[in-house]
């Protein structure tokens, strides 16, 4: 097992004595360890790098910061791209489903409002802003 301890050398000073004033501390100050040997060693300082290296962490940090976002707005920009081409793609018979899941096909379409027939036997009609309709339902085969 090894021991560090933590030393303070200091040049040209005379070895302490057992007064309470404080020593002035001089600019060629320097840290040591004692790894039990005796031997006093320098302690390895670098006063460019922090805690976490020399900035390359914060950079790789960054960059996958910045990837993330461009990735975020991409996939919502292709989501809405989507959505838009849906809208404006429909037409009357289509099978359609809203945003509250009411099932029927479409009657009528005008600028900005859809009306959808939700059932044929009493021919009940509701009319829907175009943003409502969140899907076309493809009609299975039996």
């Amino acid at each position: 097992m090894m021991n560090f301890t933590l030393t303070l050398a200091q040049e040209n000073q005379k070895p302490a004595t057992e007064s309470l004033a404080p020593t002035p501390v001089d600019q060629t100050t320097a840290l040591t360890t004692t790894d039990g040997s005796g031997a006093d060693q320098p302690l390895p300082s670098n006063p460019n790098k922090g805690p976490f290296g020399d900035g390359q962490f914060f950079m790789v940090l960054l960059a996958l910061m910045g990837l993330m976002i461009f990735m975020t707005f991409r996939s919502q920009s292709k989501e809405k791209k989507k959505r838009k081409e849906l809208l404006n793609t429909l037409s009357k018979g289509d099978k359609v489903q809203t945003i509250g899941g009411i099932l029927g096909s479409i009657v009528e379409i005008r600028d900005n409002e859809i009306i959808v027939k939700v059932d044929e036997n009493s021919n009940t009609k509701i009319k829907f802003t175009r943003s409502a309709i969140q899907a076309k339902v493809e009609e299975k085969d039996s």
